[in-house]
């Protein structure tokens, strides 16, 4: 899992529990692991696009390709958006529940 400016914001303790304790090889849950890193990149590259004026997307996308774990991204989208941890952090808190729901369907 690479470093990225928003790593701290990310917090899926519920999901890792539910990863931890599936029956499956260590393969398949690192696999599933690194699924979810990219779902999570996805989701925040998302949000804050779609809450960033348009004007901005360039900067930040280039800032981002830069510099992916440099804290001065979030710093810079903090004079941008109004609440941007918080919007990262409800983002993120949807896409776990989703997941944990997609998990618990495919169990039955």
């Amino acid at each position: 899992m690479s470093k990225l400016f928003f790593d701290h914001l990310v917090k899926l303790a519920k999901l890792e529990e539910k990863l931890a304790a599936l029956e499956a090889a260590d393969e398949e849950v690192d696999e599933l692991r690194r699924i979810v890193d990219e779902l999570v990149q996805q989701k925040v590259v998302e949000v804050i696009l779609s809450v960033l004026h348009e004007d901005h997307h360039h900067t930040f996308i280039s800032r981002l390709h830069l510099a992916p774990a440099d804290p001065e991204i979030l710093e810079w989208l903090r004079e941008q958006v109004e609440d941007i941890d918080g919007q990262i952090e409800a983002a993120i808190g949807e896409l776990e529940e989703e997941i944990i729901k997609e998990m618990a369907g495919d169990e039955g």
